[in-house]
């Protein structure tokens, strides 16, 4: 990861799209592992599964977004999947995704 000029920590982002009914377990098991910081956001969308009463097809989900050094985004990412409600849940996946540079935020250099 690069801030500034350069970092010595590589950062990837770690990024889950889970059914809402998911999201208090998943907030619990990543504080439980020393996440500090999390971003929530509402999604819809639809793949494996789609709402057919719905008259866009989409299903209400959350999306979660935790910047974390390369060394921990593994058990976070394992944490994600874990907290699912009913292990496996269809439809909902979990990233690990590369940072190239972050520009502010807390322990970032200026931007000049």
């Amino acid at each position: 990861m690069k801030q500034g000029k350069e970092s010595a920590m590589e950062c990837v982002l770690v990024v889950a799209i889970l059914r809402r009914t998911s999201l208090e377990a998943a907030e619990k098991r990543l504080q439980e592992v020393g996440v500090r910081d999390i971003t929530v956001t509402k999604a819809r969308g639809y793949g494996e599964h789609a709402d057919f009463l719905s008259s866009d097809h989409l299903v209400e989900q959350v999306k979660i977004e935790v910047f974390a050094p390369r060394d921990r985004a593994r058990l976070i990412a394992d944490t994600l999947v874990e907290a699912r409600l009913g292990g496996a849940a269809e439809g909902e996946v979990v990233a690990i995704l590369p940072v190239e540079a972050v520009i502010g935020g807390r322990g970032a250099p200026p931007v000049t």
